[in-house]
């Protein structure tokens, strides 16, 4: 680390603003959001989300810096440093991009953040079982960067126990590099998780398109009762059988009103 400080602080080191504009024409600006981090870390219970930008244009100036949460206006800055708080956001899970215009009225949208806002982890840090494969617990660890891989099969699961009985309605699921399911189904257990008949399917899918990063799914059904979730996958993805799944984060968001009222079972 210290040695990559030196490096990267030495004068014999050109950096971005320091390099000259090369040809005429007009360049596009640059945009990327610097807070919240895309690390699994982005879930905000009981605050408004602070979202925060850089922008340059080595042409000309940036105007403003506008924020999405998908599609949707949520904001806009026009004099750096960019951010905003999004206030009265309804609870949910959201893709969070900055679009940076510059003042001959190009642009540029940044990279994508995951963040939730009102909701808990149920899954976070919760004892997990899979099919096969070596570090399961990394599903529900809360880091984006770290991943549960599954033997080189097609038939694979993992379930998680949340601890106790839960009334849930949705699960995210991020995939890792390349390898993810093409059809799959969320199943939930009340008891017994050994046991096949103890499983009931809530959420089933095939045919899911193939991505090649970082694929996810936001799955939502009807409201149940669950004490232990599962991921099962029965095929894999774009033709892609030369390794097993790969599963960054097994998520089971959950209103964390609900909690803090006592409505959950």
């Amino acid at each position: 680390m210290d040695w990559a400080r030196f490096t990267m602080r030495h004068d014999f080191i050109i950096t971005l603003d320091e390099l000259p504009v090369l040809g005429t024409a007009d360049t596009v600006p640059h945009v990327g959001i610097l807070q919240p981090l895309d690390d699994g870390s982005a879930w905000f219970d009981g605050s408004s989300p602070a979202i925060e930008a850089y922008a340059v244009d080595r042409g000309g100036s940036i105007k403003r810096v506008e924020f999405y949460a998908g599609q949707t206006l949520i904001g806009a800055d026009d004099s750096a440093p960019y951010t905003i708080e999004w206030n009265g956001a309804a609870p949910g899970c959201y893709d969070i991009t900055a679009v940076a215009i510059d003042n001959t009225h190009q642009s540029t949208t940044s990279n994508n953040v995951r963040i939730a806002v009102g909701l808990v982890d149920l899954a976070l840090g919760k004892p997990t079982v899979a099919s096969s494969g070596e570090s399961a617990q990394k599903a529900v660890d809360g880091d984006y960067h770290s991943t549960w891989t599954s033997g080189k099969s097609d038939d694979e699961w993992i379930y998680v126990d949340l601890g106790k009985v839960q009334t849930i309605d949705r699960v995210n699921l991020l995939w890792g590099w390349k390898i993810h399911a093409q059809d799959y189904s969320i199943d939930v257990a009340l008891e017994e998780p050994e046991k096949p008949a103890s499983w009931t399917t809530v959420y089933s899918e095939t045919d899911h398109a193939y991505i090649t990063w970082e694929a996810t799914y936001r799955v939502s059904f009807a409201a149940t009762p669950a004490r232990y979730v599962r991921m099962h996958a029965t095929k894999r993805a774009g033709r892609q059988t030369w390794g097993g799944y790969q599963l960054a984060a097994f998520e089971v968001p959950f209103r964390s009103s609900s909690i803090q009222s006592g409505q959950s079972r």
